[in-house]
This record gives structure tokens, C-alpha cells and sequence, in this order.
């Protein structure tokens, strides 16, 4: 048996207001799309069922586009059985279901069972209290139980040890994550299947579960797009030609497609003229997103300009005789030498 474990999709989330408007709507939409490829990659694979461990949707505002497109996708790969629970997040769209795909199934609020030969797979709506004591699995199967919440708060880890769960599918942590539940059993977080904004970072994906005589899983980067938070020190580099050549040259991990957010850091020279927005634009024409945030600094020594017969050896002077701190006048140097240089403070 194959099986796909997906959760937090977020579908028709409140839209990413750093991505400029038509991106927005792409991005939406993104999100939609890759809910039918992992139906398609299933097909390919030909995968027994989909698993959804919650927040299938952001919140009671989707929209029917949105659900027409889900269940189209959930209509044409009838060979697929999708196993779904709920988080709070899902209850509208749950509640909207008038007529249900004969290849979905849905749990309730107490824990259901269902069987296929060797493997059972129990699932639980999210619930404020879980009733762990009503959980009872069988040693001589393969156990999957599903459920939505966050193992610090919200799902105890403890009350689930030694009840003979082999796959614990979780939902509720936007990155995945893995580790041992007890001898016999893990539980795991796939993470989002397509991060729905750029602060998302890292792959994002699926999980899947392969179950022959035993129960092994790998996840899947699945993701479109991935979002990047990169620190970058230009400390040493003497010209803005190359900081533009050296940042180019430490981000071949990054595609086109993807999302980067650049953290300038270090300090640089009145020679290197550093030019975010020139930087700023030269990357935009690389990737899908582009975001540069300054945590430089400028490193000027102000014995340099004492006898310096210029506007700025003038301004240095009269802030090195004032009576600010040493912290001060170094930052009120900065920001003046960038702005005699027309940066962005």
C-alpha cells in the first residue's frame, strides 16, 4: 500500500501583501494547482490514498471556486481513496459538503477506525480535549492514526505512547518534521505542501508512507516555489560590481522561481557606494521575488577625514566634536555619509 500525507495547504488565504498584486493572485491560485499535481504524482505512482491531517483551508472565508476546484480534483482520480480531518480552520467547508465524493471520507469527533487487511488507518477531528483512552489499536496491525495540533499544546505525545501506533499523521506545523513516538512508532508533520507566504521558508512537500511487510516513509519536496531568508556579509567586497558578482555566486541553491528574501549584513567602504535599490533590480530579473533588507553598516574611521576638505570631511568633524556618545556619532555618521551618497536610510 502507498499512501500521501498532506496537511496545511491554507487554502484561499489572506494574500501575501510583500508580493506586488498580480502576483498575489498567481500565487493563490498556486496553491490551488498543486493539490491536483499531487493527485496527478499519486496517479503516476499509483498511490492507495491521500491522507489530509487539517487545515485543508486558511478559514471559513473560500471560496466556491476554490472547493469546486478540490473536489474536481478528488472526483477524477476515483481510484484514490482521501481520508480527511478536520482542524477548525475546515469546519465551514466540511459543513458545505451537500453531496459527498463517494472516494472521501471524513472523521468525526470521537476516533474512527478503518480497516484494509494488515493496515488501519483511525482518525479524529481537532478537538479543545482528546479522549486518549478511547484509542485502542491492535498490536498485529499496521496502525495509522490522524490528527490535527501542536504536540506543545495541544496533542500530549505522552498519552499516545505504547498504544501501538506505527505513524502518527499530524497536521498544524508548517515545516516538516519527524521523530520517534515511542519503540514501535513515529509521528510526523509533513508540512505545508506550497509555502503560502515568503516568510515560509525552506521545502516544502508531502510525506510518503510505503507499507509492505512493514511501514517506511520519506517526504517529498513537492513545492513550486520555495522561499529563501539568506544572510549575505559583505565585509571585504570593494565595489558594488563585486557584491552584485559575489551575491550571485552564493546563490546557485536558488532558482528562478523561487522566493528570496536577502539580509545584507557586514560593514563596507565609502568606495564600495553600496546601491540597494541597483541591487535590488538586478536580482528581480532573477527570481520570482526579490526582498533586500539592510543590516549593514558603514565603516568609516573619522581620524580618515580630520583634515578632509569636503562636505564630508566637514560633517564628520562637527559630529566628532559634539557631545554624543560614541554610539551615536558613529550611527549619525552613517546615516549622513548615505545620505550625502542619496541611499535609503
Amino acid at each position: 500500500m502507498k499512501i500521501i500525507h498532506i496537511a496545511d495547504l491554507h487554502l484561499d488565504s489572506l494574500v501575501d501583501s510583500r508580493l506586488l498584486p498580480y502576483l498575489q493572485k498567481e500565487r493563490l491560485q498556486e496553491l490551488v494547482s498543486n493539490f491536483a499535481n499531487v493527485c496527478d504524482y499519486a496517479n503516476r505512482l499509483k498511490v492507495d490514498k491521500i491522507i489530509i491531517s487539517g487545515d485543508l483551508f486558511d478559514s471559513d472565508n473560500f471560496t466556491s471556486k476554490t472547493k469546486d476546484q478540490i473536489i474536481d480534483s478528488i472526483l477524477k482520480n476515483p481510484d484514490i481513496e482521501f481520508l480527511f480531518v478536520a482542524s477548525p480552520n475546515d469546519k465551514a467547508f466540511v459543513a458545505s459538503l451537500d453531496i459527498l465524493p463517494s472516494n472521501l471520507k471524513l472523521f468525526d469527533n470521537e476516533f474512527y477506525t478503518l480497516e484494509y487487511d494488515n493496515v488501519t488507518i483511525t482518525g479524529i477531528n481537532y478537538k479543545n480535549s482528546y479522549d486518549y483512552d478511547a484509542l485502542e489499536l491492535l498490536p498485529n496491525k499496521i496502525n495509522i492514526v490522524m490528527m490535527y495540533g501542536d504536540t506543545e499544546t495541544e496533542i500530549n505525545l505522552a498519552k499516545l505512547k505504547n498504544k501501538n501506533i506505527n505513524y502518527l499523521a499530524l497536521g498544524g506545523v508548517h515545516k516538516y518534521e519527524s521523530d520517534k513516538l515511542d519503540s514501535e512508532g513515529v509521528y510526523v508533520y509533513p508540512g505545508m505542501l506550497e509555502a503560502n507566504n515568503v516568510s515560509e521558508i525552506g521545502n516544502k512537500g508531502f510525506v510518503l508512507i510505503n507499507i509492505n511487510d512493514d511501514l517506511n516513509y520519506e517526504f517529498i519536496p513537492f513545492a513550486k516555489r520555495i522561499a529563501y531568508d539568506i544572510k549575505f556579509d559583505i565585509t571585504n567586497l570593494e565595489t558594488l560590481f563585486d557584491v552584485k558578482r559575489s551575491i550571485q555566486n552564493n546563490l546557485s541553491e536558488v532558482k528562478e522561481a523561487d522566493m528570496l528574501t536577502l539580509r545584507l549584513i557586514g560593514g563596507y567602504s565609502l568606495d564600495t557606494s553600496l546601491n540597494l535599490d541597483e541591487i535590488s533590480q538586478y536580482l528581480s530579473s532573477e527570481y520570482y521575488y526579490v526582498n533586500i533588507i539592510d543590516e549593514t553598516h558603514l565603516n568609516v574611521n573619522p581620524k580618515d577625514y580630520e583634515n578632509d576638505i569636503s562636505l564630508k570631511g566637514e560633517f564628520i568633524r562637527k559630529v566628532m566634536a559634539s557631545d554624543l556618545t560614541d554610539e551615536e556619532k558613529s550611527k549619525i555618521i552613517e546615516y549622513g555619509i548615505r545620505a550625502l551618497l542619496k541611499e535609503a536610510l
